[in-house]
Formats: structure tokens, C-alpha cells, sequence
């Protein structure tokens, strides 16, 4: 997975993110086969194609007591 780290830092708009994306280099996470990567949600983040035959899997789960910034919204949430 390639990450821009400091990216979670705000909200970003679009164009923030194609200007950081196209101008940055991403630190690349090496996660082996069911491993575990955690990461703040708003991160900018990217996976490249599987160097594998085998197929590729992703749980994504967030946990947060706290609503997302002003535009943004979660597609689900469920009070605890």
C-alpha cells in the first residue's frame, strides 16, 4: 500500500489532492498476506496491482466517536 503521510492532517478538496498526489512521493507499506494496516481514515492512500495470481481481499472498518468535517459523511454509521 503507498501512503502520503501528513495527509490526514485536513480536509482536502480535489484539486489539493491531485496537486499532493502528483507531487509527492508515497512511502510504500509492505503488508504481507493477512496482515493488518491501520491508518487514520482520511489519509491519502493506494495499492498498486497484485504481483500475484492469488486473489486480493480488503476488510476496511473505522471506529470514531466523532462526526466527519463539514462536507463529508459516513455512508454508515451505528451508535455504540
Amino acid at each position: 500500500m503507498k501512503v502520503i503521510p501528513g495527509s490526514q492532517n485536513k480536509v482536502l478538496s480535489q484539486q489539493e489532492i491531485e496537486l499532493i498526489t502528483e507531487n509527492s512521493i508515497p512511502k510504500i507499506c509492505d503488508i504481507p498476506a493477512g496482515g493488518v494496516q491501520l491508518m487514520k481514515q482520511l489519509t491519502l492512500h493506494a495499492s498498486s496491482k497484485s504481483t500475484s495470481q492469488k486473489r486480493r481481499r480488503v476488510i476496511h472498518l473505522e471506529y470514531t466517536s466523532f462526526d466527519l468535517p463539514k462536507e463529508l459523511e459516513w455512508s454508515e454509521k451505528e451508535k455504540l
